[in-house]
């Protein structure tokens, strides 16, 4: 049983950034809706600059590229050709030195599970999946024109139950159904909601999906980013900008959780401390690959 993290907040407070504290991103899937920055970093030696990681690609004796994959094998996408691959390809063909980068693409919802699927059998030395921002595959479903049309009658109210229930809650429930050495990272963005002075899920539907779709109800740790800002003692220059997870409930933080494996409530926004921590006290084994 994969182990799953959920981190929440607003723009700007951190959810990304903290990737970059990771020491080993070779050992990173990140699955993302549009191609930002990933922040995440090959491990180096001691002295020695850490360089972004890439697009993912990939090199074997068949094929020269992804795209050559595709050519060869009549795939029009990514994620056509990894789901061949899925159905076809004999687990343990692929090895590290196959894969020339780690962050993806992927625009659909519907096409997450199809690419934790290949992670989960043919990429054995990943130990971490994160999905970046995930609202935004939220907020595609409810802007599609097919989602758009069912809004007179019951279809207005049905639509948003099936969403909640069918496309996200069974997806991240589905997570559970991973090797017991992966753990996934789903980052969602939250806004400060003055009506209950705290900050709270955001979607473009508002409490139309959120009273649907709790992800606090399938996350024992559910981290929230906190960005605080220091005014210089003199009031000359830039001011100081700190980021923190906040680890534990709080009045404005009141769908934090993590059942207190950490010390403070609020921690450095460091992705590889929470990682690290998670597997220690929920005894998730390490990946050990030749």
């Amino acid at each position: 049983m994969a182990y799953k993290i959920g981190i929440m907040g607003p723009v700007n407070t951190g959810k990304s950034y903290s990737r970059r504290f990771i020491e080993k991103g070779e050992n990173v899937f990140i699955l993302q809706p549009s191609m930002k920055a990933s922040h995440l970093l090959r491990s180096a030696k001691e002295g020695e600059e850490r360089k972004p990681i890439g697009p993912f690609n990939i090199k074997t004796n068949s094929f020269k590229s992804l795209k050559d994959a595709k050519t060869s094998l009549g795939a029009q996408t990514d994620t056509q050709i990894i789901e061949l691959w899925n159905r076809k390809l004999e687990p343990g063909k692929l090895k590290p030195e196959n894969i020339l980068g780690n962050v993806q693409l992927v625009k659909d919802l519907n096409h997450l599970a199809i690419w934790l699927k290949f992670v989960d059998i043919h990429m054995p030395w990943i130990n971490t999946v994160v999905l970046a921002d995930f609202t935004h595959y939220i907020s595609e479903v409810i802007s599609d024109k097919a989602f758009i049309d069912r809004k007179h009658g019951g279809e207005a109210f049905q639509r948003f139950w099936e969403l909640a229930g069918t496309a996200l809650t069974s997806f991240i429930t589905g997570i559970d159904n991973y090797r017991n050495d992966l753990i996934v990272v789903t980052e969602f963005h939250a806004d400060y909601d003055e009506k209950v002075n705290s900050f709270q899920l955001y979607t473009p539907a508002g409490k139309m999906l959120t009273e649907k779709f709790k992800p606090e109800s399938y996350y024992d740790v559910l981290l929230c980013t906190k960005a605080v800002v220091t005014e210089t003692a003199d009031g000359i220059g830039d001011p100081k900008r700190e980021y923190f997870f906040v680890t534990e409930r709080t009045v404005d933080y009141p769908l934090a959780r993590a059942m207190n494996i950490f010390d403070t409530t609020l921690i450095p926004n460091n992705l590889q401390i929470v990682l690290d921590k998670v597997r220690y006290n929920m005894g998730i084994p390490d990946v050990v690959y030749p």
